[in-house]
């Protein structure tokens, strides 16, 4: 997709307990491109079952899992020459 130098786009990101999402839409609120990080499949050294510990009766998501996909997430949006300098 090309994108235009005069557009400014939203991010909108989506933490559940198996993925982070992240929606990029523009100004006419259409969506413009999507990235997902699955915990499982691109951040397996964290161990969790799908996305989080069970210890005993507590289940915990370790929230640097949360960071590194993020960080990830970003970083595919760079990959595929989204404009991130102009999220607002």
């Amino acid at each position: 997709m090309t994108y235009s130098p005069k557009d400014y786009y939203y991010l909108g990101v989506d933490i559940s307990t198996q993925q982070l999402k992240c929606l990029a839409i523009n100004q006419d609120l259409k969506i413009v491109h999507s990235e997902t990080v699955e915990f499982g499949k691109d951040l397996p050294h964290f161990g969790t079952h799908k996305g989080v510990y069970i210890k005993g009766d507590r289940i915990e998501s370790p929230v640097a899992m949360w960071l590194e996909a993020l960080d990830l997430v970003l970083t595919k949006y760079q990959g595929n020459k989204f404009p991130l300098d102009q999220v607002v």
